[in-house]
């Protein structure tokens, strides 16, 4: 892969060729960040195309040329949902990390358990799709679960329809069936005093586990990240430690109350990986089982890993941090996800009412004249 500073001073990148920085240099100016990859893109029917990512920019621009002359010209190909599937996983890998895609393909399993994997694509209709979601219902499968098929398989068809396959031409049918829509449950989130209390009888009893449980609390990190983060990614000098995300590393901060936990933490990895395991899944695994544990011993079905994500959020709005530092704590692209993720009770509401004057001793009327 190219690891070069910059693009060189006087040179200039082939057309249509966009480049991917080093998310380690995102502090330094355009010009100065290593370039690690290239990839071409094209307008077609009004829509931004890209083609896959290149060590050599001019293997991007062929790849550009290829996308434009194959707008019109690529032949029909006929491929199963099945074949589309392989050959779409097949191409992740390497541009995501293992356990995505092994995300990916239990989904697709899973979806082949209810519709016929040898399907042609073209045959894969706003109907079709209906007779899935009818057949997902009848067989006990929960909205929020169909949803999930619902992405993957729209990712699939976006996929098949790019202008280098055109596997799939016309309309995506997906958005065209009726998906059925998850009830609306408020997510687990744990107040500052309790998630405290709970703490604190971690440190006494458990201090292992208390380690890892207020790393997350603090970090907010997603049970994946943790899974991936390994005793080098820590640079407990600058305090500072590198979140492996889906597709970029991104630099996070050890702030003062972990930092002694993450340096016992990189101490007992032993230069591994923080929780112990053979595998991404075996280590998801090994925290699964910590928490539900201590779940268990606390009675609070609200004890698991995601809920300290969600109540870092919570908490740190309650405390008055803006806005804008928790989507960077939580390391959102958009602030829209980050709202989804910070959720009033009903004492904020009550302490929010609170402030109001209208009725006392009718002080606020003649405030007011």
């Amino acid at each position: 892969m190219a690891n070069r500073r910059g693009t060189g001073r006087g040179r200039r990148l082939p057309p249509f060729v966009q480049v991917r920085h080093d998310p380690r240099d995102r502090e330094l100016p355009t010009d100065q960040r290593r370039v690690t990859a290239y990839r071409a893109w094209a307008m077609i029917g009004r829509r931004r195309c890209y083609g896959p990512w290149r060590d050599e920019p001019l293997a991007a621009h062929r790849d550009a040329i290829e996308l434009r002359a194959g707008d019109a010209a690529t032949p029909f190909v006929t491929k199963t949902l099945r074949e589309a599937a392989e050959a779409m996983h097949c191409e992740l890998v390497g541009l995501r990390r293992d356990g995505t895609v092994q995300f990916y393909k239990a989904q697709a399993k899973a979806v082949f358990r209810i519709i016929d994997g040898d399907l042609p694509l073209a045959r894969l209709t706003p109907g079709v799709l209906q007779q899935l979601v009818a057949l997902a219902q009848r067989g006990g499968f929960a909205a929020r679960t169909i949803q999930h098929y619902r992405r993957w398989l729209n990712r699939l068809v976006r996929w098949c329809s790019m202008p280098q396959r055109q596997w799939f031409r016309g309309e995506n049918p997906v958005p065209l069936a009726s998906w059925p829509e998850p009830r609306q449950a408020s997510p687990d989130v744990l107040g500052e005093a309790e998630l405290a209390a709970r703490l604190e009888h971690l440190r006494t009893v458990a201090p292992d586990d208390f380690d890892l449980v207020i790393f997350l609390a603090y970090s907010g990190l997603r049970r994946a990240e943790l899974a991936r983060l390994h005793a080098a990614d820590f640079d407990l000098g600058r305090s500072v430690f590198l979140v492996r995300g889906k597709t970029d590393d991104v630099p996070a901060p050890i702030t003062a109350p972990i930092l002694a936990v993450a340096q016992r933490l990189v101490e007992r990895a032993r230069g591994g990986f923080i929780v112990a395991g053979e595998s991404e899944k075996r280590r998801v695994q090994a925290i699964d089982r910590v928490f539900r544990r201590w779940a268990k011993r606390f009675g609070d079905r609200r004890f698991h890993p995601h809920a300290l994500r969600h109540s870092l959020a919570t908490n740190l709005i309650r405390a008055g941090v803006p806005a804008g530092t928790v989507q960077a704590m939580l390391r959102h692209s958009s602030y829209a996800t980050t709202q989804r993720y910070v959720h009033l009770v009903a004492a904020d509401l009550h302490a929010a009412s609170g402030r109001l004057r209208y009725v006392e001793g009718g002080q606020a009327a003649a405030d007011h004249g």
